[in-house]
């Protein structure tokens, strides 16, 4: 009732290269504009014309105000708008003035976060880092949390009343960033993270989050974390970004391993979680296509061929922190997967 949703006309003709439409769509791009509506044509209310759509913030305010980032172009300054469900009340109330910038004419909302304490938390890229933002929908009540270095790469989930997000460095390795509405801190893992990949998924009863990651020369890591530790749960040739929680003990989810005589292709497999972020195992439980019985210790990811142990971290600490591997860490090799 009286909430602002994002509207994109969707009637236009493309002719002769040019756009023959409404004015929202505009060299073949769709325009988004802040509209209201009760769900009929007399109740669909466009809020501004001064404004398109960037982002949407997926939460509204406890105020019942939403937010949301315009395209800049020009000499604007405006980075976030807000909007009570109204033309008088949907207008630009944080701009560049309040950041600190070598460009400002760069400065722009990477993504929202979560709503943490009744604050709507949002990531700008500022230069060639990525600062946290806090806000209530005020000027007063918007407060910078804190800088790291690097661009945005993903967000992670909100649990244990926290949420991460992740940043790629000048040298391509990724970091990970844990945070409420007051702190940042980084996440040290046993070695450097370099590509993350589709797969992930938040379990539901663990207040746990799986994800993936590949590195340049290694296979696809799965790795498991509640924001305090984490463990890499297994590593095979690529994962599939689709995966089911049987219970609590208990993931589906597809796994490809690639021998040096053959290609084994996706296969079903089922995880089985740890009760902690200690030691999980996998096996198979069904194949999409068929595979050979034995690699006969070819497979990326064997023990007989060098394989890196998997290796659990604490971000209280930096034990650990760097290139460090198996046989550095003491811990026993990687199962075969």
């Amino acid at each position: 009732e009286n909430h602002p949703v994002t509207y994109a006309y969707s009637t236009a003709t493309w002719t002769k290269g040019s756009w023959d439409g409404p004015d929202c769509i505009e060299d073949g791009v769709v325009r988004k504009r802040l509209f209201r509506t009760d769900g009929t044509p007399q109740g669909t209310i466009l809020l501004s014309r001064e404004v398109m759509v960037d982002i949407f913030a997926p939460r509204e305010l406890s105020n019942g105000k939403v937010l949301f980032a315009p395209l800049r172009s020009g000499e604007s300054t405006d980075i976030i708008w807000e909007s009570d469900g109204s033309v008088q009340g949907t207008h630009s109330f944080f701009d560049t003035s309040m950041v600190i910038s070598k460009d400002p004419s760069s400065i722009h909302v990477v993504a929202f976060g979560p709503l943490v304490n009744e604050k709507m938390t949002f990531l700008l890229a500022v230069d060639q880092s990525t600062q946290l933002w806090t806000t209530d929908g005020s000027r007063i009540g918007t407060n910078n949390v804190g800088e790291v270095p690097g661009k945005y790469v993903k967000m992670g989930p909100f649990m244990h009343g926290k949420f991460s997000f992740f940043t790629k460095d000048s040298d391509s390795d990724v970091h990970m960033w844990i945070s409420d509405d007051v702190a940042i801190r980084e996440m040290v893992f046993p070695r450097r993270l370099q590509q993350l990949s589709s797969f992930e998924l938040q379990l539901a009863n663990k207040e746990a989050w799986l994800f993936s990651e590949k590195s340049v020369a290694c296979p696809t890591s799965v790795w498991m974390t509640d924001y305090s530790s984490a463990e890499e749960l297994f590593r095979a040739s690529s994962i599939g970004s689709d995966a089911v929680q049987l219970n609590d003990e208990e993931v589906v989810l597809s796994v490809e391993r690639k021998c040096s005589d053959d290609d084994h292709g996706l296969e079903l497999y089922k995880l089985r979680l740890p009760s902690a972020i200690g030691e999980g195992s996998i096996e198979a439980t069904a194949h999409l296509e068929k595979v050979a019985e034995d690699c006969g210790g070819s497979c990326v990811g064997s023990e007989e061929n060098g394989s890196e142990g998997k290796g659990s971290t604490s971000s209280n600490g930096a034990d650990g922190a760097g290139e460090s591997t198996a046989e550095d860490s003491g811990t026993q090799p990687q199962r075969d997967t």
